[in-house]
């Protein structure tokens, strides 16, 4: 007989769901310049003219303990800036003329610490001319708010080694910053514009994964884990935040709520219990560290593993299929998904007497059709998840003293997790569950589903 032809012990299949919930974060406002000073390193008069060069500022502030509710610097240089908290870099201004005549605001939530924090910022004057950096920062938690400007007590340099970002660097040796006046004066004025946070994002979200696996079946983690890439359109962009949304169907299932982290891998779900063999959706968007938001992502998908499920996932009527396990033909990975196919599958039970009473209860993903001692006693719905409603049959007439058989035809439609679950109980007689004593072919030759068939090759 060909290997197609011969009968195997079923693979079983098991997984459990479950979920947490996590609160979401709320948005900060900007804050304004007033009170801050144009700042720059000591040379000449930078109000002037200074070189065209970079030159580097640092400085410490001491963030209250206690839960972050805002932590924003709104900052501009002449001509450009970048910035860093506590060694992470966050945000540049955009590479362009004049590009100093409007503020970026920097979200420092995911970097700030309680306690000491460094901030250190790189400017660039790109051409010879008037040279300045000028900015102010506000960090409120839930035991106080911390306010910082540029001003004289900023450190300054004109060189850097590597590692001048991190918070351990000694700058002892640095220059004192030159105060060239306050937010205001010439030859900038007061027309700096206040961040535009309306702005979209040049960020834009790619690659969705779950469970590190890009359109996955068959997910059995009980939180599966998010993850994305980000493409820009400008350099230096980083992520500053993030909101994620599950649904099924036109269902929402879980809406993360807007989530401070630059983290894109390993986001666990949070949302309640994902179903089994259930088909879901979800998106994601992004802040960047200037505070605006990007597109939705792509729709991406993922579709959960088969489960030990009871009634309460398998039609209203309760049908019992404790003790069953799901079972599927030995080949790949049924659990995470097998190619559309139909299966066969038998179980010979063994009765003292005709019974009086005996229910059949069975399911298969995506179809089951059903035999008993040659008699076709049930025919799955072709409709989509017609799985999660069991058929339950009378079968008492159908049996008698000796052996009986319960044949199967399942199909599974598309490229996804497959899977048949059962169990007849018989009154006076034993439980007869869908487990690893059945057996599996990948084809049905005629007489295949009736008592006499040869099954044991």
């Amino acid at each position: 007989m060909s290997r197609a032809r011969r009968w195997f012990l079923p693979a079983l299949i098991t997984v459990l769901v479950l979920a947490v919930v996590s609160p979401p974060v709320a948005s900060a406002a900007p804050v304004g310049l007033d009170g801050a000073h144009w700042i720059w390193f000591p040379e000449g008069d930078p109000r002037v003219s200074a070189p065209a060069a970079d030159r580097y500022f640092r400085t410490s502030f001491t963030a209250p303990a206690g839960t972050v509710s805002e932590a924003l610097l709104v900052v501009t240089g002449d001509d450009t800036v970048d910035v860093w908290l506590n060694g992470t870099p966050l945000a540049a201004s955009p590479r362009r003329v004049d590009a100093w005549r409007q503020a970026i605001a920097v979200d420092l939530r995911s970097a700030v610490v309680p306690g000491v924090n460094t901030l250190a910022v790189a400017a660039r004057n790109t051409s010879a001319g008037p040279a300045g950096l000028v900015g102010r920062l506000r960090v409120t938690t839930s035991a106080g708010t911390s306010e910082l400007a540029t001003g004289a007590g900023w450190r300054s340099s004109r060189t850097v080694p590597e590692g001048w970002e991190q918070p351990g660097f000694a700058d002892s040796g640095w220059s004192a910053a030159l105060d060239l006046g306050a937010y205001g004066v010439g030859p900038w004025g007061s027309g700096v514009a206040a961040p535009d946070l309306a702005a979209g994002s040049p960020l834009a979200v790619t690659g969705g994964t779950v469970e590190h696996r890009a359109e996955p079946l068959g997910i059995d983690a009980a939180k599966p884990r998010f993850g994305w890439r980000l493409v820009s359109s400008s350099p230096q962009q980083r992520q500053g935040s993030y909101q994620l949304v599950v649904s099924t169907g036109t269902q929402q299932v879980w809406d993360s709520g807007q989530v401070t982290a630059a983290t894109q891998v390993d986001l666990r779900y949070g949302g309640p219990a994902l179903a089994p063999l259930t088909r879901y959706t979800w998106r994601v968007r992004v802040w960047d560290t200037q505070g605006r938001a990007s597109a939705w992502s792509p729709t991406y998908s993922f579709e959960t593993a088969p489960g030990s499920w009871t009634a309460g996932f398998i039609g209203a009527a309760d049908p019992d299929l404790s003790g069953a396990s799901w079972i599927w033909y030995p080949e790949g990975d049924p659990v995470a998904g097998v190619p559309p196919q139909t299966r066969y599958f038998r179980r010979t039970v063994d009765l003292a007497a005709r019974p009086s009473a005996a229910t059949l209860v069975l399911t298969g993903d995506d179809t089951a059709d059903v035999w008993v001692n040659g008699t076709q006693v049930s025919t799955s719905p072709r409709v989509t998840d017609s799985w999660k409603n069991a058929a339950v049959v009378d079968v008492s007439a159908l049996l008698s003293a000796g052996a009986n058989t319960i044949a199967v035809r399942a199909d599974n439609t598309t490229q996804s997790p497959a899977g048949v679950v059962g169990k007849l109980v018989v009154q006076g007689g034993p439980a007869v569950v869908t487990d690893a004593g059945w057996r599996a072919s990948q084809t049905g030759p005629s007489g295949w589903e009736r008592p006499g068939f040869d099954d044991s090759a």
